[in-house]
């Protein structure tokens, strides 16, 4: 496989996986004034192998800050404690093309 071909299968297995991890968005239950919630994953590439030390940085895209976690040696990943709104999550790993996911809300009360 071209190199071209490669990085464009990860490219896509990549934002597959994103995408799945955000569609399991979670935010914490409300109670006492708690208004965040975590997004959780992991990262894998095209043959299913999973990525380990890939950057994960979620974007709030109402204040543009940034938080940043990384995958462990299973390629999970947890950014915990966002405030309340919208996200976008990047994965970024060197060798393979940076992906990043459309943009997902974390509300309260969200299962």
């Amino acid at each position: 496989m071209h190199n071209l071909e490669r990085r464009c299968a990860v490219v896509v297995t990549l934002f597959a996986v994103l995408l799945a991890v955000l569609l399991g968005l979670v935010a914490t239950p409300a109670r006492a004034q708690n208004t965040s919630g975590k997004i959780i994953g992991q990262v894998s590439d095209p043959s299913g192998a999973v990525l380990p030390d890939v950057a994960v940085t979620a974007t709030n895209t109402s204040t543009n800050v940034k938080t940043v976690g990384k995958t462990d040696r299973t390629g999970s990943f947890q950014i915990l404690s966002l405030p309340i709104g919208g996200y976008t999550v990047e994965a970024d790993k060197a060798g393979f093309a940076p992906t990043t996911s459309p943009e997902y809300r974390i509300e309260i009360n969200q299962t």
